[in-house]
């Protein structure tokens, strides 16, 4: 039976819920600016006329101490929904009048776990609301750019470029697809540390971050703490919001929703809903209207159906999706009419093409900031900007948006979200003086330019964030260096490789499995599973490299398959030949050759099939079948899972990397007994008990081997 959709599913205590708090720190204290001779000057690429150096913020204080964070928190019930606030209520709420400059806004008595707190005027930013900061410096030369949105020119202090009198100008800093906190050696090096040194260096832009999914794993780190590690740093960034990406459902529904629950920032998710409780995915807004830098901005979050399907925690039957473009269609429009947004920009979690299709179909769109993607992409498609950020927090895109004169007051510089105004079909309270006007004249009035940051070895780390890596490592290092196993060989775990070939990296791991678990005789991975994308060197094999290889929980089982229902699962796994898709099988116990210039449905030779190496048996014999829970529910392309009987359930069956893990420390314990013996010299050892995997012709390709004689 499928994962329910709803968060009311009980998490099993002994995999989900371990005992106590983590032991990172979940301080969201600002970190001080740096002084003027510490700055060195960013790496940009710049799509804009200039680039400038911004001047580091003022002293901030220190904001409150937060509780520890939970590696993973229980559902929570969820209390009756707030009731909607007129926008004329909104906006006397968010400026009191009587209220100093500094008086922060009253927090909310709770916050259900379904629609986390908006964020608050971040302290990393600009501590409490304050005025516009002051002009910055003149702008440095730079050489001819790439033409933006529109042409820039030199524009006097204070005012970005191309901006006329009275003009407004917001920043927005984007970024996307985060999974380890550590910097890389090679540049640029990246790493959260940095990263948020950099964010406090556009402080007084007052800019308005965003981010585009993808934080909670998959990395070593969150194997252990289900992505919560990643909750204190982002809470320290003054996000303004966020949609949520399909990696942020790897470790389950709760897991996400308690990760929302803890933090500061609202997401979005306007185009798939949860049929079980009549609401958003993951309790999800469906819009969001924030007011920054003086501009009304309405948000919409919008994700592509390919990835959804892949979501193993996830019953796809239980949520209703919408196409994209048909949602973007529907809301934007009534966000400026309904809301009074003078700028409307879509989330998105979506491949590229995806987004040109959304661009193209949706002119009316002021901006499209994307992830999924991990290159970086800065293009206009039917003149609305598209813009994704790399990963790993190795740059980020700064993008610069100027509202004409005409546009009405500048505002104060601060952000607000408007709390209430989160569904474009709530009628607005009052007539709004930013009303949106057509569109051609909207893009008359409206410049967008961008330009990518980089996070380079030259900026400095911020010192509390850095504390914070250095405690994270510390408590899984001493778990990570334990050796469980000596590779004889190198291990080819290259994506390029094990989605289109059998190698002698993923015959290692079904191989492993299949001796792992002896009710099975056959064994059917999917290449998806297999994370490490490189190949793995001779010698020791830790846990870390486990990890790495296997950072998903991933629950077994065992099926009973006919002949039949064996032959259409090789077929699906090599249907998508030669794309890079997660579904190409990795196999144990069978052998066969495909034709991959055939239709796919017919590519299998059935005539070169064996299973065990017996010609398979069409009709009349059960084949008993490991393979993960995640393929069993019909995820990849494996429909024909979801009829077969269950031998075996997971609940019998170590999780997967349990299983490897303790597969190969009995391997290891016999390769070291081994080595332990008088006389013994280390180098036949090695070719005895070590792990010798090899390609040994089990899986063909006829078509591909044909055009390489050719």
């Amino acid at each position: 039976m499928g994962l329910a959709c709803s968060r009311r599913r009980p998490v099993e205590p002994e995999r989900a819920q371990p005992s106590g708090d983590t032991p990172y720190p979940n301080s969201a204290a600002a970190s001080p600016p740096l002084k003027a001779a510490e700055q060195p000057t960013s790496d940009t690429r710049t799509h804009a006329a200039t680039v400038t150096r911004l001047a580091p913020s003022a002293e901030q204080p220190p904001a409150a101490q937060q509780p520890p964070i939970k590696a993973v928190q229980p559902a929570v019930e969820r209390p009756p929904a707030e009731a909607e606030q007129p926008v004329a209520e909104q906006r006397a709420a968010a400026q009191p009048a009587a209220a100093p400059a500094t008086a922060p806004a009253p927090a909310p008595a709770t916050t259900p776990v379904h629609r986390p707190a908006p964020s608050a005027p971040s302290q990393l930013f600009t501590g409490e609301p304050t005025a516009k900061s002051a002009p910055r410096s003149a702008p440095a030369p730079a050489p001819p750019p790439t033409p933006a949105c529109a042409p820039a020119s030199a524009a006097p202090e204070g005012r970005a470029p191309g901006a006329t009198a009275g003009a407004r100008t917001l920043t927005i800093l984007h970024f996307n697809d985060v999974y380890e906190i550590d910097a890389r050696a090679r540049e640029p090096v990246g790493g959260v540390s940095r990263f948020l040194t950099l964010l406090g260096r556009y402080a007084p832009a007052d800019p308005c971050v965003i981010f585009s999914g993808d934080f909670l794993a998959p990395s070593l780190l969150s194997t252990e703490t289900h992505g919560m590690h990643m909750v204190p740093f982002f809470n320290k960034m003054g996000i303004k919001a966020s949609v949520l990406g399909n990696h942020d459902f790897d470790h389950g529904l709760e897991h996400t929703v308690a990760a929302m629950a803890a933090s500061n920032f609202p997401f979005v998710l306007s185009n798939v809903e949860d049929l079980a409780l009549g609401e958003q995915l993951a309790g999800a807004r469906r819009t969001l209207v924030i007011e920054h830098a003086g501009v009304r901005i309405g948000l919409i979050g919008l994700i592509e159906e390919e990835w959804l399907a892949t979501l193993a925690s996830i019953d796809r039957s239980q949520l209703r999706y919408t196409d994209y473009v048909a949602v973007a269609r529907e809301l934007e429009p009534r966000l400026r009419s309904e809301k009074g947004c003078e700028l409307v920009i879509a989330l998105t979690h979506s491949r590229m093409p995806n987004d040109r299709r959304l661009a193209e179909q949706c002119p009316g769109l002021d901006l499209v900031l994307g992830g999924h993607d991990h290159d970086p992409f800065r293009e206009r498609v039917n003149g609305v900007p598209i813009i994704k950020s790399g990963t790993d927090f190795r740059e980020l895109s700064k993008v610069t948006i100027t509202l004409g004169g005409d546009g009405g007051d500048g505002g104060d510089g601060t952000a607000r979200v408007t709390e209430g105004a989160t569904d474009a079909d709530a009628p607005a309270g009052e007539e709004d003086a930013t009303a949106p006007v057509g569109v051609g004249t909207r893009r008359a009035r409206c410049t967008v330019e961008w330009e990518a940051v980089y996070v380079t070895s030259e900026v400095p780390e911020d010192p509390e964030a850095a504390a914070m890596v250095a405690e994270c490592g510390r408590e899984l290092t001493k778990t990570l260096e334990i050796v469980i196993g000596e590779l004889g060989v190198a291990l080819d775990f290259r994506f390029a490789q094990i989605r289109t070939q059998e190698t002698n990296g993923s015959n290692f791991v079904v191989d492993l499995l299949r001796r792992a678990a002896p009710a099975a005789e056959v064994v059917l991975l999917n290449a998806g599973t297999l994370r490490a994308d490189d190949v793995l060197p001779p010698g020791l094999f830790r846990v870390r490299d486990l990890s790495v290889l296997l950072p998903m929980l991933d629950e077994l089982c065992v099926l009973a398959l006919s002949g039949q229902e064996l032959l259409a699962a090789l077929e699906n796994g090599v249907s998508m030949w030669p794309k890079l898709e997660g579904r190409f099988l990795a196999v144990s116990g069978v052998r066969f050759a495909f034709d991959g210039a055939k239709p796919a449905g017919s590519r299998v030779d059935v005539s070169s099939l064996r299973v065990n190496g017996e010609p398979l048996e069409l009709s009349g014999r059960v084949y008993k079948v490991l393979t993960k829970n995640y393929l069993r529910s019909g995820k990849d392309g494996f429909e024909c899972f979801r009829r077969c009987k269950v031998l075996v359930d997971s609940e019998h069956i170590p999780l997967m990397p349990v299983l490897m893990r303790a597969a190969l420390a009995e391997q290891y314990k016999a390769f070291q007994a081994e080595l332990a013996k008088e006389g013994a010299v280390r180098e036949k050892v090695v070719l005895t008990h070590a792990v010798m995997a090899s390609v040994d012709g089990r899986i063909t390709n006829t078509a591909a081997a044909a055009a390489s004689e050719a």
